[in-house]
């Protein structure tokens, strides 16, 4: 009994994930479950850190060095004034031609012309395309789980229908027996009627195989165990605009991250103002005169302000500002080849959408008239006038219409959702 109590509340887990979900659930299920959707986290990190290493272009900026040299020739003192100089008692080594020292630089930006802020307004353009374009991959997944979700629909109505035409051939093989018995029927009508059984059963247990393989890729997609989907409910049309397609949202993105390079380029132009100071120790100093009498290591410092301006961005900036407004007219374009292809995928869904409304407002009559076929042939084949084979041709017939108008309605669903994914309107 513990062992059983135990196996159960392992099971429970389970068997509360098992459930029945709807389409949009599913949808937002897969989502979430996909693995795409880790990258969004990875975008926002990498964004982050670039942001904060672009702030820290305002930090200063320290460099250290060490240096050591042998010069070949070094200033010296003029012989005349050196013999002067040594005769008043006054030794003067001149310059070692060893020199050596170890620096530190640093350098403190003031104005950048912009270079900073164009530099973080790039990186962020980037990441709102990087969003953009998982965008564009994530809603590319609700088509998958929708062609999922219609095929599971589809199969479960098959099964229904199968079940019911098992229901008749049974009832019709019951008939015969009872015929049979009564000597107006004989044995190799009831064989028949009972192998067309049999065959329905088979029918049965396949298409549970294919329900079973499709209810698992969907649950793999969602990450939930999920037993059946159920049947939405038909779409409007849909008034208003709804939500953008993410594809025009990425187009959007590109155009910004043009205009924050374009501004990148402008600021590249502009002279640049920093403050510096330079402090070193080693030999030679700046005091020349004491380092020619005694050779010996000082300290020494420099503070200033400096201007600088790289006129040599000029040679390529008509250049750069060309192949910028290329690629705006290529993102356009494309805009415009997406908006094209989505006015061409819409009016294809319109007309399916008509026609299979004019298809199913057809099957409800011909599997009406179906039925009365199949109930006439039942009414002859116990007068006598028709053979069973005939009969079960009229099981199949009218199961077929059937067949054919879940068919047509789960269609009409299914393009009714392609036309919402195609033009950006959130199912409800």
């Amino acid at each position: 009994m513990r062992k059983f109590l135990s196996s159960l509340l392992l099971a429970l887990p389970m068997i509360a994930m098992a459930q029945s979900a709807s389409i949009e659930q599913c949808q937002q299920w897969a989502q979430e479950n996909y693995p795409l959707t880790q990258r969004y986290d990875i975008i926002r990190q990498t964004e982050g850190f670039t942001l904060k290493n672009i702030a820290k272009g305002w930090l200063p900026q320290i460099g250290v060095t060490a240096q050591g040299s042998y010069q070949s020739a070094v200033p010296e003192y003029p012989k005349v004034l050196s013999d002067m100089l040594s005769q008043m008692g006054t030794e003067m080594k001149g310059i070692s031609p060893l020199q050596y020292k170890a620096t530190i630089d640093v350098q403190q930006t003031i104005y950048d012309g912009g270079v900073i802020n164009s530099k973080r307004d790039v990186a962020k353009a980037s990441s709102k395309v990087k969003e953009a374009v998982a965008d564009v991959q994530m809603y590319a997944l609700r088509e998958r789980v929708n062609d999922l979700c219609f095929a599971i629909l589809l199969i479960d109505q098959r099964l229904k229908l199968n079940e019911e035409m098992q229901r008749t051939i049974d009832s019709n093989r019951q008939r015969l027996a009872t015929m049979l018995q009564g000597g107006v029927a004989m044995q190799a009508d009831v064989d028949a009627m009972s192998a067309e059984l049999a065959t329905a059963r088979q029918q049965h247990t396949d298409i549970e195989a294919q329900r079973g393989a499709l209810i698992k890729v969907l649950s793999l997609f969602t990450g939930k165990e999920i037993t059946e989907v159920s049947t939405p409910c038909p779409l409007g049309r849909g008034t208003g605009e709804g939500p953008l397609r993410p594809e025009l949202r990425l187009f959007d993105s590109q155009l910004s991250l043009t205009v924050a390079k374009e501004r990148a380029l402008r600021a590249s132009l502009l002279p640049k103002i920093g403050a510096f100071t330079q402090g070193y120790y080693g030999y030679l100093g700046m005091n020349i005169f004491r380092d020619m009498m005694k050779r010996t290591p000082t300290l020494n410092g420099i503070i200033g302000i400096k201007a600088s301006w790289n006129i040599s961005a000029l040679y390529t900036h008509k250049n750069d500002r060309a192949k910028l407004e290329l690629e705006r007219q290529t993102i356009n374009n494309d805009r415009d080849v997406f908006l094209f292809n989505q006015k061409l995928q819409s009016s294809q869904e319109d007309s399916n959408i008509r026609r299979y409304r004019q298809l199913i407002s057809e099957d409800d009559g011909i599997c009406q008239l179906r039925h009365n076929v199949r109930e006439a042939a039942e009414a002859k084949l116990e007068a006598g006038i028709i053979d069973v084979n005939t009969l079960i041709l009229e099981i199949s017939r009218e199961n077929q219409a059937k067949i054919n108008k879940v068919i047509h309605e789960t269609e009409l669903l299914q393009h009714q959702y392609k036309l919402q994914n195609i033009k950006g309107y959130e199912t409800k």
